[in-house]
């Protein structure tokens, strides 16, 4: 076990607390919130973005549409848990937060991983990678979530990209 396997532990334990303490409901409110940035992000970041030049401003574009997005999805969960739920926390929604917090803890270490290959790019993996019990399972996560994705974070860094569109 190496340290980045003890690193991993440490994200899906205090990712699972979270969870745990905020309950399924909110974690799945959050959810839905990531997802509606990203709905707002198709439907309105090429649009926004047009309106800038460089790809460090079109990020910063695509980065604020897609915190509006999140935005008003979460304000309007919260709104509706405190509606028909209320504040208490009940053990069966703490069990269900404790499992979207699992979830989110791997996609969490996932990117990290690929966050490190990506950096490595050719070249050879640290041994805290290379010797990780973890890190097969994680790079296999996270190529499986990037094969999904229309376009890959890496395209930014290519010269020859000038606008970005979805």
């Amino acid at each position: 076990m190496t340290v980045f396997d003890l690193l991993v532990l440490a994200i899906l334990a205090v990712s699972s607390l979270i969870g745990w303490y905020r309950g399924g409901l909110r974690e799945a409110v959050t959810l839905l919130a990531i997802l509606g940035g990203f709905l707002f992000l198709n439907l309105f970041g090429a649009g926004a973005a047009s309106y800038v030049s460089g790809i460090p401003a079109k990020i910063a574009v695509f980065a604020a549409v897609f915190f509006v997005g999140d935005l008003l999805v979460s304000l309007l969960g919260a709104y509706l848990i405190r509606r028909f739920v209320g504040k208490k926390v009940f053990r069966n929604d703490r069990v269900a937060g404790l499992l979207f917090g699992l979830v989110r803890g791997w996609v969490l270490a996932a990117a990290l991983v690929f966050t490190v290959i990506t950096y490595h790019d050719g070249a050879a993996l640290p041994g805290w990678i290379t010797g990780s019990f973890f890190a097969p399972a994680l790079e296999a996560t996270a190529d499986a979530l990037l094969r999904k994705a229309e376009f890959s974070v890496t395209e930014l860094s290519k010269a020859s990209l000038s606008p970005i569109s979805p």
